[in-house]
């Protein structure tokens, strides 16, 4: 069954086994239809590992129809992309990919150097302050606003705002 038009999309038996379009070897663009609308899926296979990895591209209700197909298969090929430069298929956020440096540091720089990136990332990743607002200026640890931020979606903006906070902190709070 082909997935690329609107009508052909339409006519697609609902079920929970995906309807897919070869991008290339290994790599593939799902629709899985459903009773109230569809969802997309990128699945990719590696041939060394002999490891299928799936990552769901979403419903894409935002775009006009006829403009899905092709936003889905632009999204895959990112995502593909990101997969050949060494990119991981797990999905974590700002402050597991810390976690992870710091034990990264502990095993390759030793105790004194994951020590002092996990104090540094507990006070300005995890201990991030809220945006204060004109009517209440004493800062707040906000519920993680960009250590909650899964990594593959932190922005230039995401970043820049949290520096721009980083920046408005007096300097006692730096330590």
């Amino acid at each position: 069954m082909d997935i690329q038009t609107v009508r052909q999309r339409q006519s697609l038996r609902p079920r929970r086994e995906p309807y897919w379009h070869a991008l290339g070897t290994g790599q593939h663009v799902g629709y899985r239809r459903t009773d109230d609308g569809g969802h997309w899926i990128a699945r990719g296979y590696d041939s060394a590992t002999r490891a299928r990895s799936y990552k769901a591209l979403g419903d894409l209700d935002r775009m006009a129809a006829h403009e899905q197909f092709t936003a889905a298969v632009k999204a895959a090929r990112e995502w593909f992309d990101h997969i050949g430069k060494g990119g991981r298929t797990d999905e974590i956020t700002v402050k597991q990919a810390c976690a992870r440096y710091v034990d990264h540091m502990r095993k390759r720089n030793g105790n004194a150097a994951a020590d002092d990136a996990q104090g540094r990332f507990k006070r300005h990743v995890v201990g991030d302050p809220a945006p204060r607002s004109a009517t209440d200026p004493a800062p707040k640890i906000a519920a993680d606003p960009v250590a909650g931020i899964m990594l593959a979606k932190l922005t230039a903006r995401h970043v820049g705002e949290w520096r721009g906070r980083l920046e408005s902190k007096p300097a006692g709070m730096a330590k």
